[in-house]
């Protein structure tokens, strides 16, 4: 979903999509653009990652433009069917892959036109392949890694 109402994003007059609107954070203004797919997904599109990345995407987080909070995502065009992206997840932090957000991400290359509707999105957790269907379906495949292993006693209270 592309409206304004749907990402959600605050602006003066409902919009069919939000594509590069200026977000003033950090002091800098940044060119964002927003999707719904499932969760909001706002993504800068940049030519490199800045070092303050994390700290940019922490201040757009929580900006008064997304009243529901949204991840925020930088993402850089490696050619028609490679994007790389960088993901600060609302509540969470960096985030080293998400299913919403290389769809977020890869269905805005898209959308753009900055991209095919099929390629592979690059994280620091791997890659995933994605593939915007004709018929608005949209298939993601990737890796699944074990990230941790524990045992839970329930028995045991604070």
């Amino acid at each position: 979903k592309f409206k304004s109402s749907d990402i959600p994003f605050a602006s003066a007059e409902q919009r069919d999509d939000v594509l590069h609107q200026p977000v003033t954070a950090n002091g800098r203004t940044f060119n964002v653009c927003g999707v719904n797919v499932g969760n909001p997904v706002v993504c800068v599109f940049v030519d490199k990652f800045e070092d303050d990345w994390r700290e940019i995407g922490r201040s757009l987080e929580t900006h008064e433009a997304f009243p529901d909070r949204a991840n925020i995502v930088f993402v850089r065009v490696i050619d028609d069917e490679n994007i790389e992206i960088k993901i600060w997840e609302r509540g969470v932090g960096e985030t080293s892959s998400s299913g919403t957000c290389v769809s977020g991400a890869a269905a805005l290359s898209a959308y753009i036109g900055y991209t095919s509707k099929k390629m592979a999105v690059h994280t620091d957790g791997g890659i995933t392949e994605f593939l915007w269907r004709d018929d608005g379906e949209m298939i993601i495949t990737g890796r699944a890694d074990l990230a941790y292993c524990g045992k839970f006693n329930a028995e045991v209270r604070a």
